[in-house]
């Protein structure tokens, strides 16, 4: 329900800040929102996730965790803040003043975003689901309030939009640390031994193995909405966007299960049910994402031009193979998200990465000769090569564990 939730407030706030700012001042918007986010996604270091898996799997050693990263968030906190100012200063050459103000406005929203990560990162590995979804929500949410108040007050300026987007972020940083701190401060009732805790080397080392696969580019940078604009043309763009627009489900249900999957695999590691539990998840989202995309794709004649009108009927056929590929992508999200609890982050990585030298060598080629639905056809393939290989990397995990399992019994009765 929390991802529901924050697609609907995503479009809400979509629809209404492009009413209020134009065409010219959403993109300009968009570009200013995504510096800071990137920044955050990758100067993170995978730290994070590996916040969750550590204090999944020991909840004694929370406290210690969030002591021995806070150093290192004051240090990311710096370094991404002045690599923040530079992109900024660079971008805002030769635009408009009131561009420029809500570019250095935006300095101040890297503190809480990247705040926020790391505090979801505690909730979650606490299997505080309550509170984490609220937090998880509350961003978009407030932001989307904010956005609302705004269009009734017919406030029409990017600064007011901008400004309000980084004091969402600030406040929500805020209580997301104070939520996060008391929680650990509460389930912490003993003093974990010293050879329990984790070092931060290997924290960092859990968290860069799977940063590639936690950051998708394609899907965190759109890549792909980049070689339409860029290599076919605006109309072309308009019409995969469209097309693109009906995806997000699937993919949501796979996230917000892989939230919940993540931290309950880890609590559960070296038992019998933590094998079962990323079973029952992968299983479950799959059945749940087939109930929603089977009546999408039979629906999708009549649902393009409801929504967005007859002169985007040519995005029905783009939307149904865009769908085929977001089961594709949900079903390898739930499944890498299973295995990073179990303690194998690189497979999410390896999994990513393949796909990417199919993409360099197809899209020349498939968009040049096909156009769009060349680049439709080379994005699904991709998501199908990634899901093989992470399936692949999965079957070669259990292989070693249902090995060692066998060797370890073998052993056992030699020694009796």
């Amino acid at each position: 329900m929390t991802g529901f939730g924050g697609q609907a407030v995503l479009i809400i706030s979509g629809i209404l800040a492009a009413r209020i700012l134009g065409v010219e001042g959403r993109g300009y918007l968009a570009l200013l929102i995504i510096f800071p986010v990137v920044l955050c996604q990758l100067g993170g270091l995978g730290l994070p996730q590996a916040v969750t898996y550590y204090t999944a799997t020991n909840r004694e050693n929370a406290d210690a965790i969030y002591r021995l990263v806070k150093f290192p968030f004051l240090i990311q906190v710096t370094v991404l803040v002045c690599l923040h100012v530079f992109i900024v200063g660079i971008y805002v050459q030769q635009k408009p003043e009131y561009v420029a103000l809500a570019g250095y406005l935006t300095l101040a929203t890297i503190p809480g975003i990247l705040a926020q990560q790391y505090s979801l990162a505690l909730l979650q590995g606490l299997s505080c689901f309550r509170i984490f979804n609220i937090m998880r929500l509350m961003p978009a949410a407030l932001y989307a309030g904010v956005i609302a108040i705004m269009f009734v007050a017919q406030a029409r300026s990017l600064t007011a939009i901008t400004l309000g987007w980084a004091g969402v972020n600030a406040i929500v940083g805020f209580v997301a640390c104070y939520l996060a701190v008391r929680n650990v401060k509460t389930v912490q009732k003993t003093v974990p031994q010293p050879h329990s805790v984790p070092t931060l080397r290997s924290m960092l080392s859990f968290g860069i193995k799977g940063l590639p696969g936690t950051v998708s580019p394609l899907e965190s940078f759109r890549i792909d909405q980049l070689v339409a604009g860029l290599l076919l043309s605006p109309s072309a763009l308009g019409l995969y966007v469209v097309g693109k627009a009906f995806t997000n489900l699937p993919y949501f249900v796979a996230q917000s299960a892989g939230m919940i999957a993540y931290p309950a695999v880890s609590a559960l590691q070296g038992t019998d049910g933590s094998v079962r539990t990323v079973w029952r998840f992968f299983w479950g989202v799959n059945a749940l994402n087939l109930i929603i995309i089977v009546p999408l794709i039979i629906l999708m004649p009549v649902l393009v031009p409801f929504f967005f009108g007859t002169e985007f009927s040519a995005s029905v056929p783009v939307a149904r193979m865009l769908l085929l590929g977001a089961f594709l992508l949900a079903a390898r999200r739930i499944l890498v998200e299973g295995m990073r609890g179990l303690g194998h982050p690189g497979v999410s990585t390896w999994a990513e990465l393949s796909m990417y030298p199919w993409l360099i060598l197809a899209v020349p080629f498939l968009v040049y000769q096909y156009g769009l639905g060349g680049l439709v056809v080379t994005v699904v393939f991709g998501h199908a090569l990634a899901l093989a290989v992470a399936a692949m990397l999965v079957w070669k995990v259990w292989h070693k564990r249902i090995h060692s399992i066998s060797l370890q019994s073998v052993n056992m009765k030699a020694s009796q």
